[in-house]
This record gives C-alpha cells, structure tokens and sequence, in this order.
C-alpha cells in the first residue's frame, strides 16, 4: 500500500497540469506514478528499499538505506506508465539535471541516478525528515508575520541560486517545499520537485514544452504561465507571492470550483486585499505581496534577490525598521553629529571678541639727554613692538622743561647707544606710565657712560622733581 507520508492539502492544492502520457499519441490513457518495489529490494547494488513515503505527479518516493554506511536516503522512481513516453523519460531526467546543477542549502541534494530496469530510471537524493508547508498550513491555517518571513526569505536565496544557473522551476508551491530541522533553526527550508523545471540556455528551450501546454499547479500560476506564453525567472516570484499570501490570510488568493475558473482569475482579477483577510498585517507588508502578484511581470520585483530585500527592509512586526532603514537611521545620526559639530565651532569663532586697538604710538629712536627728543642712535621699544607684532604704543609724557643738561661726554654715549641708562627693553610691548615710577633715592642716580678711552662714570644731579621719570638708573639694570 503506498500511501504518501505527506499528502498534498486538498484545500490548497488544486488541480495539477501537464503533460498526459497519450499527448500527441493515440491512445490518450492517462498515466499513474505507481511503482510496487518490496522492502529489501536493492537498486544499484547500494541503495535497500526499507518504505514507500510518498507518491507525486510523476513518481513514487521511497525510503532506503545505503547497505554499506547505512545511511538514509530518498529514492524517487518515475511512474511505470509515464516510462513509457520518452518525452517524460526526458523530463524526469531534466529534473534530475536541474536539481543537482544548483548547490545550495536550501535546495535538496541529488547524489546518484540509475535505473530499477530498463526504461526505469531513479535518481537518489538526501533524506529529508520534516514536513511539507502545505500540512503545516493545513495543520495551522495561518503563520504568523515572522514565521512566513522568514519561510519566503529562504525561498527566495533558493531560487536566486537556482535563477543564476538558468533554471526556472515553475512548479513552487507548498507541497514542494520542507519545513526541518537545521542548526536550531525548526523551519529550516528545502525546495524540491523540479519535475517540470524549464532549463533555459543560450538556444532557448530545449523543447520539452510545446506551445499551449500548460505546466504547473492552477492555484500558483502566473497569468503569463496560466496563458502559455512565455516564463522567465518572475513567474516563480509569483508563485512565491501567492505562498506568502497564503501563509498570512490561511488561503490562495484565487480560488475556483474548476482549473478554468482559477486560472481566469490569475489573468483578469485583481488580487483581494491581504489585510481583509489579515486585519493585523501592515500596509508595509501588503504592498510587498501586491507587487509580487502584479499582472505585468515588468512592475514585479525583478529578481529573487529584489523580493528579498523588501523582506528585510520589513521588522519583525511587517513595519519599515529593516536593515536598510537601520543603516539609514545611523547615516542620517552620524550626519548631524558632524553638522552639529561644525556649526558649534564656527558659532565659538563667531563669539570671539576681537582685542582692543590700541592708539598708534609715535615713532622715536633713543632719548636725548639734553632734549628729550628722539634720536636715530637706537630703536625704541616702540619700534622692537612693532617688529615683533606687539601691541602700539601711547606716547611718551612730556618731560619737564627744568630737566639740567647731560654732560657732553654722557650725551655721546647715549647717541652711540654706550649707556647703561635704564632705557626699557626691547619687545616689552609697554612703557610704564608716570604714576608707576618711583624716584630714586637721593644721591644716588649715576650714569654708568663710559667714552672710547674709558671714562670715569659721572655723577648726575638728581632731578628736581620727583614726578619725573626715571630715564636714567643707577646701572644696575643695564645691559652692562
């Protein structure tokens, strides 16, 4: 008795289509996938058939083991009567073909081919121990927004695989996708039955679909599937959008009492509204599943990996708060940091008070002695300021007029710049003002003027005023 192990769910899988046995022949006998093999049959000299687990369009699958490793396998037999075309021989071989030119983790493995007995041939692919989506939804009705995310984002790496290699599988749908177990992951996915996958090279289609012959299962179809024309790797993603509808609302959008009906309304019925259906799924959430089930293929995402990236761009609450717009949001922070950052130093250099000017000083050389006026014997620090930046000075206080004469020989000194008068120092930037200027002791005022030849110091007179500046020290801190 060869009952599948994992039946299709009747509510959800509507009438298959393809080719019959008797297409282009006389005898238009439909065709079975029955295969009797016994427990303990051994295929290949390797592989002993332990159960059979299921039955599909064009084949039966069985479970066997390796008589060597003991490792578990799938096997899948095409159908006695569907052996006996070889347009479908071909097929099954293309399925075989197609599902092993792709590498991928969430498509399965094919590992080995052969044949029960000539005529017959199996391929052999990894066991799987899960269950199909279509008894999970009809187990559950519905999945919630995170679950069916997460399902159709790896139907989508799947299929990008599978699209880079230039296969469209054209039959997806909740009976050909596993739900196991992987790396703590319990919805990990596994796309299989590429019984009807087209291979599209640089010569086209190899031929194996005649014009007007529909494949596929009625309730995925893409209207451009539904009227023949012409698939590319978009009519899978409408597939993938109407899994995704049916995760979230527990049904097909298009449904019928006959394949007609269903496929009428691919082609010219617009697609019921999701949250109708789905009251708590986002806006976000159905415009992504409305372009995926777009009439013109064109306004479709253009590749798997375009539906997949508005997968992301959605949080786990179907909101716009995905990857994408988290890096946005980090841009746009560092942005303004950044602006905020140049405006807060430009408004400090705004702040800055300018230094108050001060009143340009008369240029003057050295004092002299006699007159108070300015010689060209040595700079001024009026002039060193000026040379090294420093601020300009006021000028200097009228002397008094009672000031007694400088003795020739000091005046010469002075003119050379001989002295050791308390002239200021260079660069100082200031004079001291008159009030700062305590007289000195009496008596005690010398000027330390030496001639060429050496000449005592001579005695000044001390000044009759004591307001008056002290041009001239005792010598102490001259330059010496």
């Amino acid at each position: 008795m060869t009952t599948p192990t994992q039946p299709p769910n009747p509510s959800t899988s509507p009438t298959e289509l393809g080719p019959r046995p008797g297409d282009g022949d006389d005898d238009g006998l439909r065709w079975s996938p029955r295969v009797e093999l016994a427990p303990g049959v051994v295929l290949g000299d390797r592989y002993r058939i332990v159960e059979c687990i299921g039955m599909g369009g064009m084949a039966t699958v069985f479970r066997a083991e390796h008589v060597e490793i003991g490792k578990s396998v799938a096997i899948k037999v095409l159908g006695e009567e569907l052996a006996r075309k070889p347009a479908l021989v071909e097929r099954f071989l293309q399925e075989a073909r197609a599902a092993s030119a792709v590498r991928h983790p969430n498509i399965v493995e094919i590992t080995d081919f052969g044949y029960v007995r000539e005529g017959l041939p199996y391929y052999v692919m990894e066991y799987l121990e899960g269950e199909s989506l279509a008894r999970r939804l009809g187990r559950e009705g519905r999945l919630p927004w995170s679950v069916a995310r997460r399902i159709t984002l790896q139907l989508c790496k799947a299929l990008a695989a599978t699209h880079e290699r230039g296969v469209v599988h054209r039959d997806m749908k909740p009976d050909n996708v596993i739900l196991v177990e992987s790396g703590g992951d319990p919805d990990f996915v596994k796309v299989l039955d590429f019984g009807i996958a087209k291979v599209v090279s640089d010569d086209g289609d190899r031929g194996l679909t005649r014009t007007g012959v529909i494949m596929g299962t009625a309730a995925y179809m893409s209207p451009e599937q539904a009227k023949s024309q012409a698939i590319d790797a978009r009519t899978d993603l409408y597939a993938v959008g109407v899994m995704l509808y049916e995760m979230l609302a527990g049904r097909v959008p298009f449904d019928g009492d006959g394949v007609m009906e269903v496929l009428t309304k691919h082609i010219i019925e617009p697609v019921p509204p999701l949250r109708r259906a789905a009251p708590r799924i986002t806006g976000a959430v159905e415009r992504v599943v409305q372009r995926a089930l777009h009439k013109d293929r064109d306004q479709r995402y253009a590749s798997a990996r375009a539906l997949a990236e508005a997968l992301e761009a959605l949080d786990e609450h179907g909101r716009a708060g995905g990857r994408w717009w988290r890096w946005l949001l980090v841009l746009l922070l560092v942005g303004a940091a950044a602006a905020g950052g140049a405006w807060w130093v430009q408004q400090g250099s705004w702040r800055r008070e300018p230094a108050p000017e001060l009143p340009a000083a008369e240029p003057s050389g050295g004092v002299d002695g006699a007159t108070g006026e300015g010689s060209s014997g040595r700079p001024s620090s009026d002039d060193q300021g000026g040379r090294d930046g420093g601020a300009s000075l006021p000028p200097p206080p009228d002397l008094p007029s009672d000031v007694p004469d400088v003795p020739p020989d000091m005046s010469a000194d002075l003119q050379t710049g001989t002295s050791t008068g308390a002239l200021p120092s260079p660069g100082t930037g200031s004079l001291p003002s008159v009030d700062e200027l305590e007289p000195a002791p009496a008596g005690s005022t010398e000027a330390a003027a030496h001639d060429d030849e050496g000449s005592t110091p001579v005695e000044l007179p001390k000044p009759p005023d004591p307001s008056l500046p002290d041009v001239l020290d005792d010598g102490s801190g001259g330059e010496g």
